[in-house]
């Protein structure tokens, strides 16, 4: 078995938005967002648009956007994203 380093940095999109990174070396693997409840559109749209920035600057597509309990696929202005509850994710 071949054991692999991952690190864990994150980038700042705005003022209010920092997202995390996974990173395997100096490639960035997936971003990662964290928000606790994405009911209102006002955070959804504020979480997803921090992502979407995320992956235009690193150029990484695998977007997740972690919560307490929502679970969809979705596109967000051209950017996949999978919003998954924090207890499920891998």
């Amino acid at each position: 078995m071949k054991r692999t380093r991952k690190a864990l940095t994150s980038v700042v999109t705005s003022v209010w938005t920092t997202v995390n990174l996974v990173c395997n070396g100096n490639q960035v693997q997936q971003c990662i967002q964290v928000s606790y409840d994405i009911s209102s559109e006002k955070t959804r749209k504020r979480e997803l648009k921090g992502l979407k920035t995320a992956a235009q600057i690193i150029g990484c597509k695998n977007l997740l956007l972690l919560t307490d309990h929502e679970y969809e696929d979705t596109t967000f202005e051209g950017f996949d994203i999978l919003i998954c509850p924090v207890h499920e994710w891998q």
